[in-house]
């Protein structure tokens, strides 16, 4: 198989949070599970490049030297699986998530970057790669605030993913006191 480069902007679960996604993958074997150092939210995707896209890379990082967020939290409570992956997802909207995909996407429509699809991905962490029955259950929560964005670079084939960049969102302002 040949190599394909995808590039995506992501938020990736902190490394406390880890060992608990290894143990929900525990839970749907068998399957193929996703590497622990892959474990991410996807916020917005471009098309798959048969050689690596630099100038759309090169983009992709203007757009994440612009954006300016505020930090914002991460809320999983529930295990949804497809025929074909398994994935957490949150049960109720992520209004910080959304707000935030929506600010990337209009950063990459201002550099002429179009989105995968036309669709924006719904959060979720895809655990593992398995055929089986689709199922949606609850499982105990798993929550973190979201305190950087990454642009990454996955070599599909290789199964190999590369941080081009990571930029810092903005701790939340506290009310002043008069």
């Amino acid at each position: 198989m040949k190599t394909h480069h995808r590039l995506f902007f992501a938020l990736r679960p902190p490394e406390e949070a880890v060992p608990y996604l290894v143990e929900e993958q525990g839970r749907f074997r068998p399957g193929h599970a996703v590497r622990r150092e892959h474990l991410h939210l996807t916020t917005v995707i471009v098309n798959d490049h048969r050689v690596f896209p630099a100038a759309i890379a090169e983009r992709m990082c203007a757009v994440g030297d612009a954006i300016i967020a505020d930090q914002f939290p991460i809320i999983l409570d529930e295990v949804a699986a497809s025929r074909r992956s398994v994935v957490m997802v949150p049960s109720e909207p992520l209004r910080g998530f959304d707000a935030f995909q929506q600010c990337v996407a209009r950063g990459m429509a201002r550099a002429g970057l179009r989105e995968r699809d036309g669709r924006r991905p719904r959060p979720h962490v895809t655990l593992l790669y398995r055929h089986g029955p689709p199922l949606r259950q609850g499982t105990i929560p798993l929550s973190w605030t979201a305190t950087e964005f990454v642009l990454i670079h996955s070599l599909l084939g290789e199964t190999r993913h590369v941080v081009l960049a990571r930029w810092p969102l903005r701790a939340p302002k506290l009310p002043t006191l008069h």
